[in-house]
């Protein structure tokens, strides 16, 4: 999740993270979980920050705190959940959905010039490293929801941006290399809306028995859908997780309504059947028998 070229600061908190895998690195590693979450909370209080700068604090941010979230230290947590406030207020600050859609990207025609090319790299990478910040933090936020019972902070309906790309694309060594990837049917310079899949996940098929689905909708629902095989697993993640919290707040609520509410509504029991339908098709499309839910439960005992 890199803009480029490795800021200091990710390298750094990326060695941090490391050293918790080594038994002689475990003290170092919760020392600098804490010490280098405080310095990034104090240095995006920095009035002019520029891009790079501001990519890189939240990077490493959002690393620390994930792994404090999941350390074996309830203090560590503790000062996740009170960082989480401002990885929030930030993310908020910047706006950074609507910066994602800021940026006019085109992909390169077949014609363009080495230069070119390499121009439209540069300026896709800054546009998929914004975003896979953005829906970082959303993943942050729906493991504190989800996880850890905090009220949630970001709104699903706040992101109708792109899906983070393929992680082929993103880990293209050349702009060359990059644009030949481009010309592949199995890659898609555009990423579906996350909100639109979303919305298909939960709006399941007509069964034989009901009224006959549109056939020009069902072709684009099957089209967009058969996207989601091909993103990479950080978007499937956030989708499935999602798709959790949905699950979360349906169960809270009072079951037993009426099938319908009298403003047309789902009931949450109805409403609820859709959200574990849709993350079985999730499941069944992305081909991953753990992508719903537990995304973490290998990461667990690393810090345990």
């Amino acid at each position: 999740m890199f803009h480029l070229e490795m800021t200091p600061q990710v390298a750094f908190a990326l060695a941090v993270a490391g050293a918790g895998l080594e038994d002689d690195g475990r003290e170092f590693h919760a020392s600098m979980v804490k010490e280098k979450r405080i310095f990034a909370i104090h240095h995006l209080h920095e009035l002019e920050l520029s891009e790079l700068e501001m990519f890189s604090v939240l990077q490493s941010l959002s690393i620390y705190n994930f792994l404090g979230l999941f350390h074996e230290d309830p203090q560590q947590r503790i000062y996740s959940a009170a960082s989480h406030a401002v990885l929030i207020s930030t993310y908020r600050y910047h706006g950074l959905p609507q910066r994602v859609n800021e940026i006019d990207w085109e992909p390169p025609h077949a014609s363009a010039s080495p230069q070119d090319v390499e121009a439209s790299w540069r300026e896709w990478i800054r546009l998929e490293t914004l975003t896979r910040i953005t829906f970082m933090v959303f993943l942050l936020d729906l493991t504190m929801t989800n996880t850890f019972g905090a009220v949630p902070s970001v709104n699903p309906s706040e992101l109708p941006i792109a899906l983070p790309s393929s992680d082929a694309l993103w880990s293209a060594p050349t702009s060359a290399a990059w644009a030949h990837l481009l010309t592949l049917p199995q890659f898609d310079s555009r990423p579906p809306c996350f909100l639109k899949i979303v919305d298909l996940l939960l709006s399941p098929s007509p069964s034989p028995s009901s009224t006959p689905a549109d056939p020009i909708l069902e072709a684009e629902r099957s089209e967009v859908l058969g996207q989601v095989a091909s993103l990479s697993p950080f978007a499937l993640v956030v989708l499935s997780e999602t798709l959790a919290r949905l699950e979360i707040g349906l169960r809270a609520k009072a079951v037993g309504e009426e099938e319908r509410r009298e403003d047309g509504r789902d009931s949450p029991e109805v409403a609820l059947r859709k959200v574990l339908h849709g993350a079985k098709v999730l499941e069944k499309i992305s081909g991953s028998a753990g992508a719903a839910g537990g995304w973490f439960k290998p990461v667990r005992p690393i810090f345990q």
